[in-house]
């Protein structure tokens, strides 16, 4: 009988040290991603240096006990991306948070060393939220909203973007549980285009492409008037063409597509940048012709107006026809 007295009584202290351990949280908060009214994290986002929109973060708060709590510090890290707005601008869509439910009192924490003032540190990917010490522990919700980020160079093409969420809490009864968590769930390419340099192209089939041929003050020398028609000489204008492909179907987004959620809009849509070196002095790029696909017309269109500003009105022949 003593012998099963020995054996029971460290059990006993496990199972009360479990239970002590359980009942020890007098606020917990649950952290989980919406997206406006809409539960889970933003579906897809392309990695090509625009401002993308990630889930918002929700805090839900219950009080198993009454007991008092201290000052909470949580750090939200977003994986190393960069943060691209603050807590002032772009204008109606600033990071804040919103208590939405309860009195908990949730604010910015703009004295934290660790990201300085304000409570944002940009490049350090990192928000700083004060949750305030609760006298009588009571149920809310708070939600860190409006976070922009870059995810040029700071992701996986497949993979999703996680936020990972520290809670520093004195008393050690503030606990918070769901972290890290999703707040992009698939990250796309850019778009691609056709690799480099693109080739000569003959006009005429049949006939071998010769290079742009030039006088030596820059002026072109051929085709002339009398070159014969399907002629060699006819092909000494370089003709050629580049390939800008649409890897999946949010690749060509309007501005709006970038952020949108009610509260604040971008700027600027899907560009393209065309490049082109090498030339020689008096060069003219010139009866160029876009041609969009399914979807594509206004953009399209705003890279025909771009390269116009660029070549002068008249140089490009935009066809836009959509298939």
């Amino acid at each position: 009988m003593k012998f099963k007295t020995r054996l029971l009584m460290p059990l006993l202290a496990v199972l009360m040290l479990g239970t002590a351990t359980s009942a020890f949280a007098d606020l917990t908060c649950n952290v989980t991603a919406v997206l406006g009214a809409t539960p889970g994290p933003a579906p897809q986002a392309v990695n090509n240096g625009h401002t993308e929109v990630p889930g918002d973060l929700q805090f839900s708060c219950t009080a198993p006990n009454a007991a008092p709590t201290t000052d909470t510090s949580i750090t939200v890290y977003y994986a190393g991306l960069t943060i691209t707005n603050t807590t002032a601008i772009p204008a109606g869509h600033v990071i804040s948070v919103a208590n939405t439910a309860g009195t908990l009192g949730a604010v910015l924490d703009t004295t934290r060393a660790d990201t300085g003032t304000p409570a944002v540190n940009n490049g350090g990917s990192l928000v700083a939220i004060t949750l305030p010490a609760q006298a009588t522990p009571a149920a809310g919700t708070f939600v860190l909203q409006n976070v922009l980020l870059s995810l040029n160079g700071g992701t996986t093409i497949g993979g999703n973007v996680s936020a990972s969420l520290n809670f520093v809490s004195p008393l050690g009864n503030t606990v918070l549980t769901g972290s890290p968590i999703v707040v992009i769930n698939s990250v796309q390419p850019e778009l691609n285009s056709t690799t480099a340099p693109p080739a000569i192209a003959a006009p005429i089939a049949g006939q071998a492409a010769a290079p742009a041929q030039f006088t030596a003050a820059g002026g072109t020398a051929q085709p002339t008037p009398s070159c014969p028609a399907l002629s060699a000489c006819a092909n000494a204008k370089s003709a050629f063409s580049v390939t800008v492909t649409e890897d999946h179907n949010n690749a060509w987004r309007a501005p709006g597509t970038y952020y949108l959620n009610g509260i604040g809009t971008a700027l600027n849509g899907t560009a393209v940048l065309y490049t082109f070196s090498g030339m020689l002095p008096g060069s003219i790029i010139s009866n160029c012709v876009l041609t969009p696909s399914n979807n594509t017309m206004h953009y399209s269109q705003e890279v025909h107006d771009k390269l116009e500003a660029v070549l002068g009105k008249g140089a490009i022949e935009a066809t836009l026809v959509e298939h």
